[in-house]
């Protein structure tokens, strides 16, 4: 028990977890457009984990401040090796048929927000400031860059024309990773800074929830939009979002520890999942 309980947090905390979450948005990006490739999904994949543990190891400051930080700083020189593995297999798939190097034109901007996600952008007044520093940006950021880099650089690498829908899918998306970001910032409330300006530290949790709510309504506004058929895309979308709602809504400061880090980054798993059974 001991053992498994070890291999959970190593997942977790390693963020292979978060990684699998964007290999599942990238999969399920491609299969929606009847497009059958895991080289992509996998490319993503690594470089989420190669980029969190950079972030992470930019956050060596915090490390007193965070149960996971402490975690990373005792397994720092594995998760590099890791890191550096995962980076060669990516430098793999860069170099092979699979990946089109047009696609940079769309990846690049996205990539760069997860970099200055922890790197400073600029200085002000003796101090510096990156995306997350920026009040009320910060889940901004990671919403757009995530819906970038999972929706419209892989459809760009197969070619598939940035038509209505697929703007739309982009929206949905970011409006996705917004309402699974939320429950993070309820259980953050009391650690975030105060200059970070996150949701429930503007407007309070019950709002916050009210917010997640109103994303939700325009995500299934715009599945309208694209689809008037109830297809099995449709169905699985509907689904989704509602899970995701109701976990926002049940969320709270007091939640379980792996009730975000698990449960609600687990979500776009379940959804491709769903996907693949439909």
């Amino acid at each position: 028990m001991q053992r498994l309980k070890k291999l959970f947090d190593f997942y977790i905390y390693s963020s292979l977890h978060v990684s699998l979450a964007t290999f599942s948005m990238t999969k399920i990006s491609l299969l929606t457009y009847g497009i059958q490739d895991n080289w992509i999904p996998f490319f993503v994949f690594c470089s989420t984990f190669t980029s969190y543990n950079f972030i992470r190891d930019l956050e060596f400051k915090n490390v007193a401040k965070h149960e996971f930080l402490i975690w990373f700083m005792k397994r720092r020189k594995l998760l590099f090796l890791l890191s550096f593995a995962l980076s060669f297999v990516n430098l793999i798939i860069f170099f092979s048929p699979v990946f089109k190097w047009k696609s940079l034109i769309v990846l690049i901007p996205f990539a760069l927000m997860t970099v200055f996600y922890a790197i400073p952008v600029f200085r002000f007044r003796n101090k510096n400031y990156n995306l997350r520093n920026i009040p009320f940006l910060k889940i901004f950021t990671i919403s757009i860059a995530w819906a970038g880099i999972t929706v419209l650089f892989p459809l760009e690498n197969f070619g598939i024309p940035f038509t209505k829908n697929v703007w739309l899918d982009f929206l949905q998306r970011i409006l996705f990773v917004l309402i699974i970001t939320l429950p993070f910032d309820i259980r953050d409330l009391e650690h975030d800074a105060i200059s970070l300006q996150t949701f429930p530290q503007k407007i309070g949790i019950r709002n916050t929830k009210i917010v997640g709510v109103l994303f939700a309504i325009l995500f299934s506004f715009f599945q309208i939009l694209q689809s008037y058929d109830f297809d099995k895309i449709s169905l699985v979308k509907y689904i989704i979002i509602l899970v995701s709602t109701l976990f926002l809504i049940i969320s709270s400061e007091k939640q379980s520890k792996f009730y975000a880090s698990f449960f609600v980054e687990a979500l776009p798993i379940v959804w491709l999942i769903l996907l693949l059974l439909s």
